[in-house]
């Protein structure tokens, strides 16, 4: 059985893999989800919802409780998608890149950290969701291979 840092990286490599192939096809901008979503934009997705889930886990690790009823309540997860993939328009793969490296040190730090959480705490995710910390690195891993699985089968529509 893999560890959760191997199914991430397991994960990352793949995505990467294919990620590059649509650089190489000169097709990160071409629609491939019939929502319009580019492989760029699924990019940035992974990469800001996984840096999302681990920050938003490691604050309930810190309160000891789940988000506040209220917090989760005024939380729009389709907005903020849409405004965490808006923020690296114009930017660089060279930056996404370096943004990606920096995830997986941030992730193992979460998962020592959820190791070390106490048995009967719960941790919120946006999904609606209440989870046990391991469950919830294991929901950190299925969103990303859920959108490797886009990329994959992704079709670049014509315009």
């Amino acid at each position: 059985m893999l560890t959760p840092r191997q199914l991430f990286d397991k994960e990352a490599q793949r995505i990467w893999a294919k990620f590059e192939e649509y650089a190489a096809a000169d097709q990160l901008h071409a629609a491939v989800r019939d929502d319009g979503w580019t492989p760029w934009q699924i990019m940035v997705h992974i990469l800001t919802a996984t840096t999302g889930m681990i920050k938003l886990g490691q604050a309930q690790l810190r309160a000891g409780e789940p988000q506040s009823e209220a917090s989760r309540a005024s939380f729009d997860l389709h907005r903020w998608n849409e405004e965490q993939v808006a923020g690296w328009n114009g930017r660089s793969v060279d930056e996404l890149q370096t943004a990606w490296q920096q995830a997986g040190p941030l992730f193992d730090q979460f998962v020592e950290q959820c190791a070390s959480a106490p048995a009967d705490l719960k941790l919120y995710h946006p999904v609606g969701q209440l989870f046990a910390p391991a469950d919830y690195i294991g929901v950190i891993t299925i969103h990303m291979r859920m959108h490797r699985q886009e990329l994959e089968t992704g079709q670049v529509q014509e315009h």
